[in-house]
């Protein structure tokens, strides 16, 4: 970028003063000015790294940007692990999207609640006593390692072929589960091994859209979520990405993890 602006009259200061914040926001207004025909896509990772008061100025900066670039020509992806970006700086503005994908101490919020609730069931009908809900509750929460997979593999393991609860058959039931920790993790690496190599980046695709949505894709959601790609700017240019033969791909590739 220094090398792009270094022969403009307008640049204020040396050009050689490149490390300075003031002298770079400088040369991106001007990189900006310059080239009226192209969008920009500017990715600033890990802002929560920042002190507050620099993250404050940082979002402040490109808030004002935002606002001058009335073309919309240029583009922002921030990435925060608070929410939302700067403490609220931005977002009341109307042009930002968000894709929040949950952090794994959500997920295992959501594991546990699934876990509490088939445990609930089973003490509701008196099958076992609510006495023992904790303690089995933590020895599956363990055996899930925060994940739906091993939490749902943990329980079948736990509740299947019992009829008939006492106190012993739950302890032989938890003593079982020490074992299957490591067996989930084989069986799951087992699955991921089963992607073929060429659908490899079309998986992580496809699980990241899942992990991050709010709500359950459809299958051809899915189809044009992966198919989003850096310059496109039309559904016509969508739909020139979208594959022929997506669903079978999707069942043969990872759809049986997914599903």
């Amino acid at each position: 970028m220094k090398a792009y602006v270094a022969g403009s009259r307008n640049l204020p200061g040396d050009v050689d003063t490149f490390g300075d914040l003031e002298t770079t926001w400088r040369l991106l207004t001007i990189v900006l000015q310059r080239s009226p025909n192209f969008t920009f896509w500017i990715l600033i990772d890990a802002i929560d790294e920042l002190p507050d008061q620099s993250r404050s100025a940082l979002l402040r900066r490109i808030q004002h940007l935002i606002a001058q670039d009335l073309g919309g020509k240029l583009k922002f992806a921030l990435c925060d692990r608070n929410k939302p970006p700067g403490g609220g700086a931005v977002a009341g503005s109307n042009a930002i999207s968000w894709l929040e994908i949950t952090g794994r101490d959500k997920v295992a919020d959501d594991v546990r609640h699934f876990i509490n609730e088939k445990l609930e069931d089973l003490c509701s009908r008196s099958e076992i006593s609510w006495q023992y809900q904790n303690m089995i509750e933590e020895s599956l929460m363990e055996a899930s390692e925060g994940n739906f997979l091993q939490a749902t593999l943990a329980w079948n393991h736990f509740k299947g072929g019992v009829s008939y609860w006492s106190p012993q058959v739950i302890k032989s039931r938890l003593d079982g589960l020490r074992s299957l920790s490591g067996e989930a993790k084989t069986f799951y690496c087992s699955l991921l091994a089963r992607i073929p190599e060429d659908s490899h980046l079309l998986a992580k695709i496809g699980f990241t859209w899942v992990l991050g949505s709010r709500k359950p894709l459809t299958l051809t959601e899915l189809q044009h979520a992966v198919s989003i790609s850096t310059g496109q700017s039309s559904w016509s240019d969508l739909k020139d990405s979208l594959g022929f033969n997506f669903d079978s791909r999707f069942d043969q590739a990872f759809g049986y993890l997914l599903n």
